[in-house]
């Protein structure tokens, strides 16, 4: 019996040790796309005005796709929980999942010159390509004033800094914590939506009060003129050394 039990261990850590690796960004400078982003935006055209996909009513409807490119540069789509958010940009939503299967020109990520999966966030606004598009498109945020927090950007990020609450750790501790904050500042400059990915699960839910905690209004992102939900992505990392 225990030989039986030694041998089913040893055949869950092979299969565990065989999962593959997933990084959740692209490494900086680096094209998901062959010929970057233009000839990624100029294809996905191509195909929406072939497959004869129409315009949403909503002109001013985008949606944020979460695309998990391969290392063999295949795709699939990484899965999107904020159900709200897609009933309310569903035409987007569903247009480029209809259309980025019939891209084929896929730029797997690297590191030390092998390719590896990573996951790439690809805006889409359906009008921008429909109306809006010119040979030079590349960037759908072109046009577009991001959220601005009261005394800024690092302002907000030392609000949330101090609003943690460090007490249940012993002053004499070491540690070195990161977390990546991601939020959406809606059309009224209010936030909502928050994720932390964090090293540190307890770094992580006092990041995700911290957050909370901030109550000044943001001013909203505008878009060609009109106001829009926007999410924003903010690193935070705190370190203490004894001595």
């Amino acid at each position: 019996m225990k030989l039986i039990h030694f041998f089913a261990l040893i055949a869950s850590v092979f299969c565990f040790a065989q999962q593959p690796v997933i990084y959740d960004a692209y490494p900086e400078h680096q094209d998901y796309y062959k010929g970057g982003s233009a000839a990624f935006y100029k294809e996905l055209r191509d195909v929406i005005l072939k497959r004869n996909m129409q315009p949403c009513e909503n002109k001013h409807e985008e949606y944020q796709i979460s695309v998990l490119i391969k290392e063999n540069a295949e795709i699939s789509f990484v899965k999107d929980f904020d159900t709200i958010a897609i009933s309310k940009k569903k035409c987007a939503y569903d247009m480029i999942r209809k259309a980025l299967p019939y891209l084929e020109n896929w730029k797997p990520a690297t590191i030390e010159q092998k390719n590896i999966n990573a996951i790439q966030k690809i805006k889409f606004n359906p009008n921008d390509l429909f109306s809006n598009y010119n040979e030079d498109y590349s960037d759908p945020d072109d046009n577009l004033t991001i959220p601005e927090y009261p005394g800024g950007i690092n302002k907000f990020r030392q609000d949330v800094i101090n609003n943690i609450n460090f007490h249940h750790l012993n002053p004499s501790d070491d540690f070195d914590m990161k977390a990546i904050v991601e939020f959406i500042i809606n059309t009224e400059g209010n936030i909502e939506n928050i994720d932390v990915i964090s090293n540190n699960n307890n770094f992580k839910n006092m990041t995700k009060v911290a957050v909370r905690k901030t109550n000044q209004k943001w001013t909203p992102a505008i878009k060609n003129g009109m106001i829009i939900r926007y999410r924003m992505r903010l690193p935070i990392s705190m370190k203490a050394r004894t001595e």
